[in-house]
């Protein structure tokens, strides 16, 4: 009596080659966000000189980055988008996972959002005060607040809207809580995950007097959004955050000395006490409020 074997082989190498795949790890880890990352900078910054070329040889347009204008700010934000988008797009490629699965944007339950907005106003007003400190210490370069005071500047408060409510927001939250948590959250422990990304978020926006703000807000939706398994809540306070400055400015029309408001005197102004102790009280009571309201356990990347 013979025994076909051939059935048994095939099965035992097919279950070999899923356990090397479920063993394999996934992308990205950091080296490969990394490079990711240089590539993305390096092709944005070549093709940001080449449309500016362009622009300037065909159509006599100079645009400087410290001296622009509203439309300059509009095409600014139209590149920076098909820029990031594309490498977004790359990564999530190279992940091999579905699309729903690495951006996931389900609904989330709405009472998660009246504590969040809250939890994001106080960090907001917080991080204000924590980079007028930094600035008491190390001044932003003169080019760099030129920059600012175009985005702030009532004439041009729409177009820098777009950029960093809406361009920035959906972008950096799909890269970093996105592709780059869902890579690195197989790599390491939950923690070590959020902190790594929360790094990277912090790095990209090449500034010092952002980083420090940007390395506590990276750590708070990426634990945010292992709590909730979904970037909408992300987008939606990234967004909030982003564009407070200028609803407090142009909206409410409220000066806050060493918030939207900085008199002509030399160096750091700081926010007046009750403004950062209502920062203080937003703060506590928003990540209270969220703790209760938000699903236990959390979500899982596998």
């Amino acid at each position: 009596m013979t025994v076909d074997t051939s059935d048994s082989r095939h099965d035992n190498e097919q279950n070999s080659s899923v356990e090397s795949i479920s063993r394999a790890k996934p992308f990205p880890g950091v080296l490969q966000a990394l490079i990711l990352l240089f590539f993305s900078a390096i092709v944005l910054i070549v093709i940001a000189v080449l449309a500016f070329v362009i622009l300037f040889l065909v159509f006599g347009i100079d645009i400087e980055f410290a001296d622009m204008d509203d439309t300059s700010l509009v095409w600014m934000s139209i590149l920076i988008l098909f820029c990031n988008l594309f490498f977004i797009f790359v990564g999530w490629h190279y992940t091999r996972r579905s699309f729903s699965i690495v951006f996931p944007i389900k609904p989330v339950a709405s009472i998660i959002f009246p504590p969040l907005i809250l939890l994001t106003i106080g960090d907001n007003i917080l991080g204000s005060e924590l980079a007028n400190y930094l600035e008491s210490v190390y001044p932003m370069s003169g080019e760099m607040k030129k920059f600012f005071n175009i985005l702030m500047a009532r004439e041009s408060w729409l177009s820098a809207i777009f950029l960093i409510s809406v361009v920035a927001p959906v972008t950096e939250e799909a890269f970093c809580r996105g592709l780059l948590l869902y890579g690195f959250s197989r790599w390491y422990s939950r923690w070590k995950a959020i902190i790594a990304q929360a790094v990277f978020f912090a790095a990209i926006h090449m500034n010092l007097h952002q980083v420090t703000t940007s390395l506590v807000f990276g750590i708070l939706m990426g634990w945010l959004f292992l709590r909730t398994g979904s970037l909408l809540p992300c987008i939606v306070a990234h967004s909030v955050n982003n564009s407070l400055v200028h609803f407090v400015s142009f909206v409410l029309n409220i000066n806050i000395k060493g918030y939207n408001y900085v008199p002509g005197a030399e160096g750091a102004i700081f926010q007046p006490l009750w403004f950062n102790l209502l920062g203080v009280v937003l703060t506590i009571t928003g990540l209270y409020w969220l703790l209760k309201v938000l699903p236990r356990g959390g979500y899982s990347t596998d």
